[in-house]
């Protein structure tokens, strides 16, 4: 018997979830809030294309199940960082994300059951200019 499984994970900014010294890039219209996801997150490319998402974190994992025992067991999945659009409107430009490789430990596998973990991310193509407590005060390069 195979069983499978996924989860997603999906990083949007609220309206409002932006405070202090960055809230201002938003305010003026170079940075934009994120719509809602929707219930079910079935067409990343779509997301992707409407700007609906920051990062995602997509882990699928499948056993072989026979006579109660785990005989054979994969994953695949992936992150994606979605592209940086910077400015108003027509005259906005458009700046492309620094993907770091998925980490990908080797599963926990136990007598009954296997755990998957998988770890994802990098760098927007452009942050946005964020106070930090030591010199300079205001950093432009991601946390």
């Amino acid at each position: 018997m195979r069983l499978e499984s996924s989860v997603t994970s999906l990083s949007w900014i609220p309206q409002g979830a932006v405070e202090g010294f960055n809230r201002l890039s938003f305010g003026l219209g170079v940075a934009h809030y994120d719509p809602p996801p929707p219930e079910v997150l079935d067409d990343l490319d779509e997301l992707a294309a409407n700007d609906r998402f920051r990062f995602v974190n997509r882990l699928e994992g499948w056993i072989e199940v026979q006579d109660g025992r785990i005989v054979d067991l994969g994953q695949r999945g992936g992150g994606r960082i979605n592209i940086t659009k910077v400015g108003y409107g027509s005259a906005s430009i458009t700046f492309t994300p620094i993907a770091m490789p998925d980490l990908r430990p080797a599963p926990d596998i136990g007598p009954t059951s296997v755990r998957f973990v998988q770890t994802t991310g990098g760098r927007t193509g452009f942050p946005t200019p964020r106070r930090v407590r030591h010199e300079p005060y205001v950093r432009s390069q991601g946390p």
